[in-house]
């Protein structure tokens, strides 16, 4: 097995879990809102005579809970697609069952 199969094996869980809505959101979320952390805090280590008040409400509450929120809804977007998944086998196994219960005659 070489180097391109082992990435392609190891990565399709990933694309296969993250094709959802609620999951790209939050990887959305998460990845902005850390590269927008990342730059206030170098911007606020840069002014120091000249600073902006509260800065530091935004930069050390309300991005990282930002970041949390997307953090959880990563995995909660893969929860709600399982749910669906087996939602609609068990709804394909409630179908097969009544139309063998009908035809069986």
């Amino acid at each position: 097995m070489n180097l391109q199969e082992r990435i392609r094996d190891w990565s399709q869980p990933i694309y296969f879990l993250g094709q959802n809505p609620v999951t790209l959101t939050g990887a959305v979320i998460t990845t902005s809102t850390a590269l927008t952390t990342i730059a206030f805090w170098f911007y606020a280590s840069s002014c120091r005579g000249h600073r902006i008040l509260y800065i530091g409400i935004l930069v050390y509450l309300i991005l990282p809970a930002i970041f949390v929120l997307g953090l959880v809804l990563i995995p909660l977007g893969i929860w709600l697609k399982q749910c669906l998944r087996l939602a609609q086998l068990a709804q394909q196994i409630c179908v097969a069952f009544l139309f063998d219960l009908v035809f069986e005659h």
